[in-house]
């Protein structure tokens, strides 16, 4: 008789040979058993991502208005690291003592056609980043509040989480991705592409020297491992772009969900301040970024968290909003860097639109 354990390894088996859409929230109660693909229109770069799984979540929750007490809720993936090859399913979960979020990582065993053997427990935990566990758990938790007080509840938790997201720890350090000269994680907080006419802005001028420059990309970022930004921040205004250079790193995940990729920025200050750090950019909840970015030719880092409600606002306010957002870098890339990027947004985007 197989154990529990073998049990839910078969079952994970059975999702992936059966080609059901990954990721997806499973949410188990009892003889209850609930499989979620994630919505399409979530992937791909979505902006809207978060509030359209915390919406599937909470429909979940009104057609079962028990579902959520004493429920077992997870999110899996199908993940795949671009120099090694090597495939895992995640499977991630949300301690409910302090909401951190963890994935028991299976390693995914095919023969030489490709079919799919089974899968084996690594026995390690790996801790990811993400907000859609946590954003499709609150939907099912205020299934029954009003739809403000649902609201009210998914700006906490995304707040909690982007004061959560600082290690990266899926992205930078799963299995053989790790880079040798390790540097902070800087997790992206929100984002902005903000369409102006620089004549017309002449507060932006500090942050825009291309005066036909029509869009801005904008990032807040968590900068608590990194506690000398604002240091950097003072001594970059000193030197010239050339002292800072800006690389990419591209990881490209599985043919399940051709949207699921991951852009990793460098950033390496060399004078007057030595100092390096890296955001990752998980294309399924940013890849918009990127857009902004090659229009551009830039990205402005602001020490987050963005100013409150600021997505509230009127769109004529977004600039006083930015401009009073704190300490900023703009980072220029040049153009074979931005051509590298464009390549290879372009390949990430085609893939992302295949059924």
């Amino acid at each position: 008789m197989k154990d529990m354990k073998q049990e839910w390894v078969d079952m994970l088996t059975n999702t992936l040979r059966a080609g059901t859409p990954l990721p997806l929230f499973l949410v188990a109660r009892q003889s209850q058993v609930f499989w979620i693909p994630v919505d399409q229109r979530a992937l791909g770069g979505s902006q809207d991502g978060a509030e359209i799984v915390f919406q599937q979540g909470r429909q979940l929750g009104q057609q079962h208005p028990d579902l959520y007490h004493k429920a077992f809720i997870a999110q899996i993936a199908h993940v795949k690291a671009l120099d090694t090859g090597e495939e895992r399913v995640l499977v991630s979960m949300m301690a409910e003592k302090d909401g951190t979020v963890n994935a028991i990582p299976y390693m995914v065993e095919r023969d030489s056609q490709g079919t799919l053997l089974g899968l084996h427990d690594t026995g390690g935990i790996a801790e990811v980043s993400g907000i859609f566990l946590s954003a499709f758990t609150v939907g099912l938790k205020t299934a029954r509040q009003s739809d403000e007080q649902a609201r009210a509840a998914l700006e906490r938790e995304l707040a909690r989480m982007a004061a959560y997201l600082t290690q990266g720890a899926e992205h930078l350090q799963m299995w053989g991705h790790q880079q040798q000269d390790t540097v902070p994680v800087c997790p992206i907080m929100d984002s902005l592409l903000l369409g102006f006419d620089p004549k017309a802005a002449p507060c932006l001028r500090n942050l825009v020297t291309n005066a036909s420059i029509q869009v801005m990309a904008v990032v807040w970022i968590d900068t608590r491992v990194f506690p000398v930004f604002r240091s950097v921040v003072e001594a970059q205004s000193t030197v010239e772009s050339g002292d800072i250079r800006v690389t990419w790193e591209y990881l490209h995940r599985v043919p399940q969900n051709p949207a699921d990729a991951l852009f990793t920025l460098r950033v390496h200050l060399e004078r007057p301040v030595t100092a390096a750090f890296a955001i990752p950019v998980p294309m399924i909840e940013w890849g918009k970024l990127i857009e902004g970015i090659l229009a551009s030719g830039m990205l402005t880092l602001f020490q987050g968290p963005p100013p409150g409600a600021w997505r509230k606002q009127a769109q004529n306010r977004l600039v006083d909003f930015i401009t009073q957002s704190g300490p900023d870098i703009t980072l220029h890339m040049d153009p074979a860097t931005i051509a590298e990027l464009r390549r290879e947004y372009t390949q990430w985007k085609a893939r992302a639109s295949r059924k």
